[in-house]
């Protein structure tokens, strides 16, 4: 088993809200790994939270790491399926259960929106948001 341990400046005075944050956002965070330990620091260098994941060994951990990542690269690629480069700007918004992608364009984007509805499913899979796309011309 490997420990990676995390050690997070903070801003002076946040630590309550920062610790209600951590606890809320735990829950959808545990799916990757177990939290062995969570600190924050009263002596030597304040404003200082400290966490602790535990892993079996490094390639779960690299797993872990990597899935949110390909999720969201596959969205990007996505964005580009017939590689014209026809989006040119995107912004994103949570929506209830949706990421809403506002996509700017220079041309007709119909394979990319399909092909977001496409990929999407691992992103909704790790982050619990179908990303639809809203086309502005």
């Amino acid at each position: 088993m490997i420990q990676e341990i995390r050690t997070y400046r903070i801003v002076p005075g946040s630590l309550a809200e920062v610790e209600k944050r951590f606890g809320e956002a735990y829950e959808k965070r545990k799916k990757y790994s177990e939290l062995t330990a969570f600190w924050h620091t009263e002596i030597g260098p304040l404003n200082e939270i400290i966490h602790v994941w535990g892993y079996r060994d490094l390639a779960e951990r690299d797993r872990e790491r990597v899935r949110p990542l390909a999720a969201i690269l596959r969205v990007a690629d996505a964005l580009d399926h017939d590689h014209r480069q026809q989006v040119t700007a995107v912004s994103a918004k949570a929506r209830g259960s949706e990421l809403r992608l506002k996509v700017k364009t220079r041309g007709d984007v119909t394979l990319d929106e399909w092909s977001v509805g496409n990929k999407g499913d691992l992103f909704q899979e790790e982050f619990g948001l179908k990303p639809v796309v809203n086309i502005r011309g």
